[in-house]
C-alpha cells in the first residue's frame, strides 16, 4: 500500500473514532475524572467565523509556557485563522487566549517535531499523523504533516 493511501485510510479510520470518542471525552473532561485524560487532551471552544454558533472540541495539544499546540485535520481549525478569541479548560480551568491556525507544511513540521520532542513518537498516533519512522527527519515530518493544520493558542495572561 502507498503511504499516501495508508495515510487516507488512517484519517478515515481516526475520524470515525473521533464521532464516538469526542462526547465521551467532553463529559470526562467537565468531570472530577479528567485527570485520567487532562495531561494530554482539553476543551476548546470558539465560535464559527460565518455561523456564529459556539462549538467546544475536545483537541490533543502540547503546551510550552503560556502557549499551547494543537493538530488538527478537521476543518474547525478554519475558523481560527485570523487571531480568533477562544476559551480552553485545561486540567480543571478555564482560561481565554488567542488562537492562530495554518496549514503551512513547514510550520506543521515544525511543530510535529515539539511534539515528538515533549511526547514520543508514539504519541503521534493520538494526533491522526502515520509516522514510520522512529527518529523522523524533517523531510519524513513534512510529508507526515500533509492534511495537518497547527493551531497555537497564546493564553491571556
Amino acid at each position: 500500500m502507498k503511504p499516501a493511501d495508508r495515510r487516507m485510510q488512517n484519517r478515515k479510520r481516526m475520524q470515525a473514532m473521533f464521532r464516538v470518542v469526542n462526547p465521551l471525552m467532553k463529559t470526562i473532561l467537565r468531570s472530577p475524572l479528567h485527570r485520567l485524560v487532562s495531561g494530554q487532551i482539553m476543551l476548546l471552544s470558539f465560535t464559527g467565523r460565518k455561523s456564529g454558533r459556539r462549538y467546544t472540541t475536545p483537541v490533543g495539544y502540547v503546551q510550552d509556557g503560556t502557549v499551547l499546540f494543537i493538530f488538527t485535520q478537521s476543518a474547525w481549525w478554519k475558523n481560527l485563522r485570523d487571531g480568533a478569541p477562544v476559551k480552553v479548560r485545561l486540567r480543571e480551568r478555564t482560561a481565554d487566549g488567542t488562537a492562530t491556525a495554518t496549514d503551512d507544511p513547514e510550520q506543521v513540521a515544525a511543530g510535529l517535531r515539539a511534539f515528538i520532542d515533549d511526547k514520543g513518537p508514539d504519541a503521534l498516533f493520538r494526533l491522526g499523523v502515520s509516522l514510520d519512522a522512529q527518529n523522523p527527519t524533517h523531510a519524513d515530518l513534512v510529508t507526515a504533516a500533509e492534511g495537518h493544520r497547527l493551531v497555537r493558542i497564546a493564553l491571556d495572561e
